[in-house]
């Protein structure tokens, strides 16, 4: 097992556990059982850094490369955790089925291109069916874009009350984590670069989820927020309205 920092591991116990009660961070270098899998896959398609540059996390096993364990600091773990934390938090409120459908598609419907086996007695029937591989084309995936721009809202939360970016930073880091979106990456999941920067930068969400309270109050006992964003992250925490 990967050691870590007791504040990280006090993060995971505390805040990732809460939403998903097996979650552990595992090495890519030791890669094993379904990420070896996906790791194979996803480097000889289109994400050749899979290893080196993502977390990966399948089930409860968040998969971090070697590089970001030896040599991060808490601050840049625990935005990771957060991240993945979050999407763990969905997976175990939509379900696992929805949350994987939601996530794959639209790529995950070119399979029935199979039916054209069983619609080759039907006249031309089965060369509709063969229509079905054209979904394995980077065409743009709603769902995987969604589940990704609630989770890239943790890593803006931590821009702005850990590091305490200015609002230009936090526009020209809206833009850098776009190009995940637009991307090989995440599969060109979202090509519309302006759409994902106007959803990253809508900070409503801060206070309409109540996991983005619960990392807030962590780092705030841990004493990493910015002094200069303590009133507005304890507002989120406690849940009151700002100042007018």
């Amino acid at each position: 097992m990967t050691q870590l920092s007791p504040r990280v591991q006090a993060f995971i116990d505390t805040v990732s556990k809460k939403h998903s009660p097996n979650f552990v961070v595992k090495d890519k270098a030791a890669k094993s059982g379904l990420y070896a899998a996906a790791s194979f896959f996803a480097r000889n398609i289109f994400n050749p850094k899979i290893d080196t540059d993502y977390a990966t996390v399948i089930g409860a096993e968040c998969w971090m490369p070697t590089r970001w364990l030896n040599e991060y600091y808490d601050t840049s773990l625990l935005e990771i955790l957060a991240h993945e934390t979050l999407h763990q938090r969905d997976h175990h409120k939509f379900g696992q089925v929805p949350f994987s459908f939601l996530y794959l598609l639209p790529q995950i419907l070119a399979p029935l291109a199979l039916l054209s086996i069983l619609a080759i007695w039907f006249g031309l029937g089965w060369l509709a069916c063969l229509g079905f591989l054209l979904l394995l084309l980077p065409l743009p995936a709603i769902g995987r874009m969604w589940l990704e721009i609630r989770a890239y809202r943790m890593n803006m939360l931590f821009l702005y009350f850990v590091h305490g970016e200015s609002e230009e930073n936090m526009n020209a880091f809206a833009k850098h984590f776009a190009g995940n979106f637009t991307g090989a990456g995440y599969y060109f999941m979202w090509p519309f670069e302006a759409h994902v920067v106007s959803m990253l930068r809508d900070t409503s969400h801060w206070r309409k989820d109540p996991i983005f309270g619960e990392v807030l109050s962590f780092l705030s006992k841990e004493g990493l927020l910015n002094f200069n964003r303590l009133l507005e992250a304890h507002q989120i925490i406690s849940g009151t309205t700002p100042p007018k």
